[in-house]
């Protein structure tokens, strides 16, 4: 095989290697050297200068393999760091024997000065082992710190016998910088030190330039001093660098807690600071009046403005907090289209749709109006809850969920969606028209105290389409009416297709006297149309009231009159159970315990009190012939001889 040697020349100025290109071009020729030059904007140049004594700027590379099965970039083929030189430059050498498609990733940051290098530099600010999942170093965050500064760059390129490639890159900031500001002098030389608390990205992917992760990272800083110097009308009280994803979405703040302290002790804490937009290389300039302490009787009026221009390279944004400002991008990473989604990665993220859903918020800038409760989403991160205190419930009767979610197959965990004043809940309360698809929900606590509760969606509205759906480590619990993955269909059509009810849940009715309806997907069906088809039920369903005449069934507790209703391709693994009843008009049922359904090619396997029409007990000799390949990855077996039974699996399972 031919031989390459592959020089990278990484510098941090506009300095494009011209100069060397018949030489460059010479090497090519031959075949034997690929030279890539990258650089950032000349501005860019400020902040590395100025970082300070006591770190070096460290370059990173890695070259990855593309695999042409799994269609990605995944073997590292070499990983290369080294400190810049005088004049910011680092060069690279290393072989590569197999042409293909290959993917450069380039990261820049600082360590320590004279730091020492193993097979790697000790990495100061963030954990650099893995380049698509830049880490911050949490007991390592600062604020007022310019050598957090960081960059990236991703070059994708095919190697082939006769062809090398040589092209100029320019390595882009992988962060924003947040400022914030005060207004008046008074005020500033009042202010002896603050405290601020706010979440932010906690990784990076350089690969894709955007944040990624399951969580988000806390930062809490106590009794800070002041970045600025009133003397030189400085008034800066902090400054922080943030991961941004790359494009118009950035990143939002949301809940920024800010207290400041005067010479006196006495504390003040700012009110009415609103999400602030961070984006890749701007910088966001937030500023107020009376940011740390309290205003005078006759002093102005306390806003807060935020801004954001920059001599970096981009616009800085600015938010004025002196008055109630509507933010001017929005609260997500993405533009709320189908081709460019909103992205949701954190619980914060959750709780901004939550807050903009069900306050039926527009979102800025959009030509066509553009509601929150009606974009489309998509999730990029696993979401771990804090279930003492997260509680999210996304859609209300007012103001339903109207959108596309795409769960992306990724986790909402931890999730407490109680609410005393919501008469439906789930992740989503109430869901017109919507479409939601490949979400994962696990340890999910639903307890609906005056209505409806459903492990995905309290109410369901119009056309709604759920798809590859997981409900499991859910319990949930209502007065009225209980679903596992919906609590009520109240109108419009309701199609369900390839989800699982998963076996660590519980589906309950609480205590009643009037008597509930629940069921394994579905509590009770009002009117409409409905069609569940290649799903299944593995969640216990029962009742706990003795005196009232529930309806619990394994797939549906209730369908009123005039309802087209459908089952097809389906089961029921789970027991569903009357566990308390003394009233005789109570029913359970394996698949439905009142109404009528076209039940087609669909099976149970605990016993109940009465078995629906249709519904085929699994046996030896009853077991589904269904298809695998899109709904279905297997089918399982009923396994004679004492065997255990293997239940299908659905393909996305595999």
């Amino acid at each position: 095989m031919n031989k390459i040697t592959m020089f990278f020349c990484t510098l941090l100025c506009l300095f494009a290697a011209c100069t060397q290109q018949e030489d460059e071009l010479k090497a090519l020729e031959e075949g034997k050297k690929v030279l890539v030059s990258f650089n950032v904007p000349e501005v860019a140049l400020t902040p590395i200068t100025r970082a300070g004594s006591g770190v070096e700027l460290r370059y990173i590379m890695e070259v990855r393999s593309y695999n042409e099965t799994q269609q990605s970039y995944e073997t590292i083929k070499h990983r290369m760091e080294q400190l810049a030189n005088g004049d910011n430059t680092a060069s690279f050498e290393f072989e590569l024997q197999e042409q293909g498609k290959y993917r450069l990733l380039f990261w820049a940051d600082y360590v320590a000065t004279q730091a020492t290098k193993a097979d790697t530099y000790t990495d100061k600010y963030y954990n650099t082992l893995d380049l698509e999942n830049v880490m911050i170093i949490p007991e390592a965050y600062q604020l007022n710190d310019d050598s957090r500064d960081a960059f990236y760059g991703s070059y994708d390129f095919e190697k082939t016998a006769q062809q090398a490639i040589l092209e100029t890159q320019k390595l882009k900031r992988a962060v924003g910088k947040l400022v914030l500001k005060e207004k008046q002098q008074v005020a500033y030389t009042q202010s002896a030190s603050f405290t601020v608390s706010y979440n932010v990205p906690k990784s990076f992917n350089v690969a894709t330039g955007s944040t990624r992760s399951a969580d988000v990272h806390a930062v809490t800083a106590n009794d800070q001093n002041l970045a600025g110097n009133a003397d030189s009308q400085d008034y800066t009280i902090f400054y922080d660098y943030i991961f941004a994803t790359t494009g118009d979405g950035g990143y939002s703040i949301s809940g920024l807690s800010l207290t400041g302290k005067d010479s006196q002790g006495a504390t003040f804490t700012k009110d009415g600071i609103p999400n602030l937009p961070v984006h890749q290389n701007k910088r966001t300039i937030v500023s107020g009046s009376y940011m740390l302490v309290a205003p005078l009787p006759d002093g102005p009026s306390v806003k807060v403005e935020t801004e954001i221009t920059d001599t970096w390279a981009d616009a800085d944004v600015t938010v004025d907090t002196d008055e109630d400002v509507k933010p001017d991008v929005p609260a997500f990473a993405g533009k709320g289209t189908q081709s460019e989604p909103f992205q949701l990665a954190s619980v914060d993220n959750l709780k901004k749709l939550m807050e903009l859903v069900n306050a039926g918020e527009v979102v800025p800038g959009s030509e066509t109006e553009l509601s929150y409760g009606n974009a489309y989403y998509i999730q990029t991160g696993e979401i771990a809850l804090n279930t003492d205190t997260d509680k999210i419930c996304i859609g209300t009767a007012e103001h339903p969920f109207k959108g596309t979610y795409d769960g992306n197959k990724k986790t909402i965990g931890g999730l407490i969606v109680t609410h005393d004043n919501m008469a439906a809940t789930g992740l989503f309360g109430v869901v017109e028209g919507a479409t939601l698809t490949d979400i994962r929900i696990q340890d999910v606590k639903n307890f609906s105290k005056s209505g409806v509760a459903g492990g995905l969606c309290g109410i369901s509205r119009g056309s709604v389409n759920i798809t590859n759906v997981l409900c499991d480590g859910l319990n949930l619990a209502g007065s009225e009416v209980v679903g596992g993955l919906c609590g009520k269909v109240e109108s419009g059509t309701l199609t369900v297709k390839a989800c699982k009810m998963g076996a660590n849940s519980t589906v309950v009715k609480t205590k009643s006297a009037t008597g509930s309806n629940v069921g394994g997907f579905i509590g009770e069906i009002v009117a409409g149309t409905v069609l569940i088809e290649d799903s299944y039920n593995a969640t216990k369903v029962t009742n706990t009231e003795t005196a009232s005449p529930d309806k619990v069934g394994g797939i549906c507790g209730k369908v009123a009159e005039g309802v087209s209703f459908t089952i097809t391709r389906c089961y029921v693994s789970a027991s569903v159970t009357l566990t308390k009843s003394a009233s005789g008009a109570a029913v359970a049922d394996a698949i439905l315990a009142s109404g009528s359904a076209a039940v087609t090619d669909t099976y149970f396997d605990k016993a109940a009190k009465k078995t629906s029409t249709g519904a085929i007990k699994f046996a030896s000799d009853a077991w589904p012939t269904w298809s695998v390949g899109a709904a279905w990855g297997s089918i399982g077996a009923y396994g004679d001889g004492g065997a255990a039974i293997v239940y299908p699996k659905l393909s996305w399972e595999q």
